[in-house]
């Protein structure tokens, strides 16, 4: 039997240890970084994201991944965008070299329905995400003062694949001229790829045809998009951008445009590139930015 203590004195008690905690750091492209604390016997994760930079943010346990948005041929609102996200921005293409002064053929036609005039072409555009994975946009092209189109476009975001290294989505886009003598329509599949921390992909593949207008028909193209994208460090992203399109007609454009991304607060971003764009007949050269706003 254990005599029990003295008054005035306590039993001894061992001291017993709390299981140790790991700590890891896992820090994203954007610059988020994520402190995890596992306990040691398996029990869960909590996490806790810090982004210093947010204008757009990378995913995090709860969000879809992200993968940039091409310069020229943009999305409306990044996949997997959640409701009440809003991006204010305007895009313009300044040609600074031609191989000639042609009306018809334009690579970086911003419009598409309308010739090209060698003007600076530029489009302000309002995207807001009216539920979890759906968006739609409302833009307005156009060619120095002169308005040429009205643009919407609405995006579905369909989900994730692969252990979330891959997202996906559609985009409808509908463009009629100001006098309303075209309707073009575009139906795009879109598909964005994580590889890894720095390295992400992004590729759309679709069709574009007048619904309105004489030669329906000949008017069909078929879209390709493919973007590589490099993130250097939280605030900038370098990429290539090949967009491709084919006419019935046996006809066909190709664009190249090398880019960087570069976060500047919180809300603001900046893209800009060069682009080197051929129509078979045009030789064009341009230089292409997009001032962006987003929360």
């Amino acid at each position: 039997m254990l005599a029990a203590p003295a008054w005035g004195q306590h039993a001894a008690v061992p001291a017993v240890e709390p299981a140790p905690l790991e700590m890891g750091a896992w820090e994203s492209p954007a610059g988020i970084q994520t402190v995890v604390f596992q306990e040691s016997f398996g029990g869960p994760n909590v996490g806790a994201a810090i982004e210093p930079l947010g204008a757009e943010r990378f995913s995090t346990e709860n969000d879809p991944i992200r993968v940039p948005e091409p310069l020229l041929f943009d999305l409306v609102r990044p996949l997997g965008a959640r409701q009440g996200k809003v991006e204010f921005n305007t895009l313009a293409s300044f040609p600074w070299r031609r191989s000639r002064r042609a009306t018809d053929g334009d690579p970086f036609g911003i419009a598409p329905n309308t010739p090209d005039r060698g003007g600076i072409e530029w489009a302000p555009e309002v995207e807001y995400a009216i539920v979890d994975d759906f968006a739609i946009e409302f833009e307005f092209p156009f060619e120095d003062a002169r308005l040429e189109e009205y643009k919407l476009g609405l995006q579905w975001t369909i989900g994730t694949a692969f252990d979330n290294h891959y997202i996906h989505g559609v985009q409808v886009l509908i463009e009629p001229t100001v006098h309303w003598e075209y309707w073009n329509t575009t139906l795009l599949y879109i598909g964005g790829i994580r590889f890894d921390e720095t390295w992400s992909a992004l590729f759309m593949v679709g069709g574009r045809v007048n619904l309105e207008g004489p030669r329906t028909y000949e008017s069909f193209q078929t879209l390709f998009n493919a973007s590589l994208f490099a993130d250097v460090n939280p605030w900038l992203t370098v990429g290539l951008e090949t967009n491709y399109a084919s006419h019935n007609d046996g006809s066909s454009e190709v664009v190249l445009v090398p880019q960087a991304q570069v976060e500047l607060t919180d809300y603001v971003q900046v893209q800009f590139g060069l682009g080197f764009g051929y129509d078979e007949e045009l030789l064009e050269q341009a230089f292409i930015l997009r001032a962006i706003w987003s929360r």
